[in-house]
């Protein structure tokens, strides 16, 4: 059981690699979308928050790009690659 929880964590390692690599693209995306109107850790906060859905009025279409972009990459496909992860790890052993 413990070898079990060990292989997952380490299998984690990547995705949270991954994970953390794209909320920082979509952070950088956003900023320089925005021209400046937020710094980049309020653009990084930002897309943490778009990370779990959460949600705010967008006006322009880049915006709205960058929102269906960053929500449909992050949540959907890497927690569909986490399971996949956590699977052969668990498959592993």
């Amino acid at each position: 059981m413990i070898r079990m929880i060990i292989e997952i964590f380490e299998a984690m390692m990547s995705f949270f690699l991954i994970l953390g690599i794209a909320t920082i693209a979509f952070a950088l995306i956003y900023y320089i979308a925005e021209e400046g109107k937020m710094s980049i850790f309020e653009s990084l906060i930002h897309v943490y928050r778009l990370n779990f859905a959460d949600f705010d009025e967008y006006e322009k279409l880049l915006e709205w790009i960058i929102y269906l972009a960053a929500t449909i990459l992050n949540p959907l496909i890497l927690m569909n690659i986490l399971i996949a992860i956590m699977g052969d790890a668990y498959g592993k052993i």
